[in-house]
């Protein structure tokens, strides 16, 4: 918790982050992303996924289809 609470509270300072009243529950505080924030995901987003398409250019479509089926059994076997 206190980890959390300092985390959002530097996202807040680097305006990454607003905080914004629970309209149902007076006593909690919501967290949202800024136009800044959206953007710095948004950028990574990208990253991550020029990344994948890089790592996955060597594989032909038959290692591809291999490789999400394989993930998809490990996301189902997942401990929840």
């Amino acid at each position: 918790q206190p980890r959390a609470s300092r985390l959002v509270s530097q996202g807040v300072e680097l305006g990454f982050l607003r905080r914004e009243a629970d309209p149902d529950d007076a006593r909690r505080t919501l967290i949202a992303l800024t136009d800044k924030g959206r953007a710095i995901t948004n950028r990574f987003r990208g990253a991550q996924r020029e990344n994948v398409d890089q790592a996955l250019s060597t594989f032909s479509e038959d290692e591809r289809a291999q490789l999400a089926s394989l993930l998809t059994r490990l996301a189902d076997a997942w401990p929840k």
